[in-house]
Order: structure tokens, then sequence, then C-alpha cells
């Protein structure tokens, strides 16, 4: 990693910075050795306090708050230095002291630092330095080297028990090529054929995250921390907004035809609309629950309901009892009828259309499954009880296709915001090719990403392309899906990670 030609004064607090995250994922303090005059010699611990090493040992009970800050190297607020990412744009390595954001070191990908090396001198480890304190009790849990900077201007080696080092070097005088580097690597990790193994980019770290949204044909996505909702461009790493909300997930949904992110708390729906992403806040009705049917959000109480709206929560009326949302078009809202036919209706519950479904021979209807694209989804049951997904072109009624499927509700439909493509149990239904296939059985899928299905077979890893079961190394980390660019999305320990497609990045 590289330092700018900064001031010493930002220099430092960033320095101390990465010190903080490098004893957190090693879990032991590292060594930090000012060579600029004054000298001087701290541990910095996980959380980011220091305490002065004197004669080759130092106390936690010495040890002070820090009380340092940087400038973020993407908006210039003050970033602590225990911070991991910037408070207000959500920059991760924020520290303006340095020219590239690296991952954080783990103790998987640090390096052991050759004791000589070319370029900056690298002066021979001297004693271990003792960390004394009644739960540590005197032992070694660092080692000391020096790292001197241009002229000696600064600083410092990084060490864990095992001696891995962190070498920093100033911007404009790049060390020589090493023959054991010291600057640490991003290890390449398992994820799904066809996408990078190395990260495009990594948000984090996050005590939690929940439900991501994924805005069709953008590489934008959404997710909440448990305390904020953060959307950011997945491919440039861009903060769009972070805003302060205790939503358990945020979800793609269609507002007023055009696509946005939604996120339910307690008592608030909240929403980003538009080209900008604004924020809209509007109550939640008591008793109210967040459903999206077809992209369609609606907010329904058990006897009321309402769909969410950019201007707010608009008051909609069933066209007849006995009907269930399933979705809209661009001309209403649709109700699935238990007369077997979709009503096309207006907010108010005026039927502007009923649109009968084509009978399929020797089947009856069972369940209303959800819509795609053109596509009307349902289940319908043969004699014995089997059920069939069957596929209704939505402005004819006509069947486009049927297969066995197993038991399915409405909860087994597979697919993503916008897509064409679904998995419903052992049935695969294409929108766009107007067809419905049988898969292998023992296939279950899980995640639809871009044009395939992530999933298991016969309990073990596998993805399905077309109608062909691939078995899959486990991935490293939980597959969330894919941005509407194709862009994989993972997430594991707190950090989301982005994967490019292998045809653009080589690994």
């Amino acid at each position: 990693m590289h330092l700018a030609a900064v001031p010493v004064e930002q220099l430092r607090p960033a320095i101390v910075a990465r010190c903080t995250a490098t004893a957190a994922e090693l879990n032991r303090p590292v060594l930090l050795e000012i060579t600029d005059t004054p000298s001087a010699a701290y541990a910095v611990w996980p959380d980011g306090v220091l305490s002065p090493v004197q004669g080759g040992a130092t106390s936690r009970h010495s040890a002070e708050p820090s009380t340092l800050t940087g400038p973020c190297r993407a908006c210039g607020t003050a970033v602590p230095v225990q911070a991991a990412s910037c408070p207000r744009c959500g920059c991760t390595d924020p520290w303006a002291a340095f020219t590239t954001a690296e991952p954080h070191i783990t103790a998987e990908t640090i390096q052991d630092a050759p004791d000589t090396v070319s370029g900056p001198t690298v002066v021979r480890a001297s004693a271990p330095v003792l960390v004394a304190g009644p739960a540590l009790g005197g032992r070694a849990l660092f080692t000391r080297r020096r790292v001197l900077i241009g002229g000696g201007a600064a600083l410092l080696a990084l060490l864990g028990a095992g001696g891995a080092a962190i070498a920093f070097t100033a911007s404009g005088r790049p060390s020589a090529p090493r023959p054991s580097s010291t600057a640490k690597t991003v290890a390449p990790v398992v994820t799904v054929p066809g996408w990078a193994r190395v990260p495009l980019q990594e948000f984090g770290r996050f005590t939690a995250v929940g439900d991501v949204a994924f805005i069709p044909e953008t590489a934008t996505i959404g997710f909440a921390t448990g305390a904020e909702a953060v959307l950011v461009d997945a491919a440039s790493g861009t903060v769009h907004t972070r805003q302060s909300c205790a939503a358990a997930g945020m979800y793609a949904a269609l507002i007023d035809g055009s696509w946005a992110v939604i996120a339910v708390t307690g008592q608030s729906v909240h929403l980003w609309a538009g080209s900008s992403l604004e924020h809209a806040e509007m109550p939640l009705p008591a008793g109210g629950k967040l459903r999206i049917r077809g992209g369609l959000p609606f907010v329904t109480d058990g006897t009321s309901s309402w769909r969410v709206a950019a201007t707010g929560l608009v008051p909609i009326v069933s066209p007849r009892p006995g009907t269930a949302l399933i979705g809209q078009s661009a001309s209403g809202l649709l109700w699935a009828s238990a007369r077997g036919s979709v009503i096309t209706a207006d907010d108010a519950g005026t039927a502007l259309q009923e649109l009968p479904l084509a009978p399929v021979p020797g089947l009856s209807l069972s369940t209303w499954l959800g819509v795609l694209p053109g596509v009307v989804l349902t289940a319908w049951v043969d004699g014995l009880g089997s059920q069939n997904v069957v596929a209704h072109h939505s402005e004819t009624g006509e069947v486009i296709g049927t297969a066995a499927a197993g038991a399915v509700t409405a909860e087994s439909v597979v697919t993503a915001p916008g897509s064409s493509t679904a998995v419903i149990g052992s049935a695969l239904v294409d929108a766009d090719a107007a067809t419905v296939t049988g898969i292998p059985a023992g296939f279950t899928a899980s995640t639809a990403l871009d044009g395939v299905f992530l999933g298991t077979h016969e309990q073990r890893p596998a993805l399905l392309t077309g109608t062909t079961v691939e078995a899959i190394p486990a991935p490293a980390a939980t597959v969330l899906g894919c941005t509407g660019t194709g862009l994989l999305v993972t997430s594991t320990g707190g950090h989301l990670q982005v994967f490019a497609p292998e045809t653009s990045t080589s690994n």
C-alpha cells in the first residue's frame, strides 16, 4: 500500500487507523514505531487505544482512548481512527493518506517480511515486546521491526506474533519489487463459476446485513445494517445515500411504474425513488405489514390495504370479494379471482378488465403463484393431487406451458426483480421464450443470478443453467444475488463483496 504526500497531521491518524484495523483482525495489539523526532513507540490495541512502549514493554492500564481523526479521502469528513468507514459517505479505508483503498488484512492473507529487502530500510528485529497486564501475563504478543520511509520522515512496522508485517512506502518513491512482498494481498475466494474470485468492491464492516435490494438494469444495491439503510453503486463503490433506519432489510419494488428501493420499520415505510433516489418516509398503519407481489409494494392490516406510491400510501379496494392482489400492469392493479380470472382494476376497485384463464385439460386451479412480465403463474392439480405449474399469457389468457412441479406455493417462486425467468419447484418458466420446462429432480433453487440459478442438488451446492444442473464448490460466502448489470454480491462476516463476471475480469 502507498502513502500520499500529505502533512504529518494527516499521515499519523491514517497510520494509527490502519494499525487499529489490523489489530482488530489479528485480535492482538500491533507495534507502532515513530522514527521522526521525537521518536516514540506505541502499542495500538484492537479498540483503537494506544499505550506507550517503554523498555520493550507496555501495559493496558496506561492506554488512553485515541482522539485522532483524519480526513476521508472521498468527502473530507473527519473520521475517528476506530471507524471502519466514513460516517458520512460510507467510504471504506477512508484515510486520505492512502492513495489506494485496500481490503483489510487477515491472518490468512498476511505474509512474513524478509529481514533485508531492497528499497526502504528494514531493521532486523530486536527482542519481543512484552504486553503486561493481569489477563496477559507478560506474553510476547508482537515482535518489533521498523520500516523507514523516504529518508526517515516516518514511521513503522506492524507485526503479529507470527512475524507478519505491513510495509508503507511514500507516494512518488515506490519501493522496488520484493522477493516476499510485505504488502498485503487479496486472497482469491470461492464464489460461483462465471464470476471472478477477487472482489471488485467491498463494503463493511457491519454488525449485520439484512436483505439486499437489487434495482433492475443498474448496478445500484440497497442494504440495511440494522441501524442504517445504505444505497451504493456496486460497480464504482460510490455511496448514493446513508439513512438512519432500523430496517431488517431493503427490497426492490415498482413505484408508479419505476423501480425503487423500499424498507419498513416498526412505525414507518421508507422509500428511495426517482433518478436521485430521494428518501421519503410515511407512517405505517397500526398492524400493517408490507407485501410485495409482482414488484408491487402494498401494506395490509388484514382488513384494509394501501399501495405504496411516491406521494404516500394510497388506499386500494378489492374489485370483488374473494380476490387477491398479485401485481400490476400499465392499466392498473391485477387481482386474482377465485373464479379463475385476472381482474384489472383501479385504486377504487372499479374493474377495468376481466381476463379468464384458459382451462388445462385434466387439471384444476389450486394456487395463484404470481406474475412475470407478460405471464400469469398458477399451480393446478391433477386427479392424484400432484401440482403442476402453468403459465398463461397475461393479455390473452391462453396457456403458454405447463410442467410438474411438486408441492409449491407463492413463496416457492425463485426469481429476481424485473426478471423474466423463475424456478418454481421443479419447473423453469421463461417468459421471454414463452416456455415452461421441467428441471432435473433433486434440484432446489435458492437464489436467482444473472441468467442462472444457485441452489442445491441432492443436498450439494449446484448451479442450474437452462435445464442443466452442475455441481459446484461451496461458495465461501452467502450469495445474495446479482445487480442488474451482472455483478455478483455476497455477504460474509459483516462485509458485502462484489465480484465482476469472469468474462470482464481475470482472476
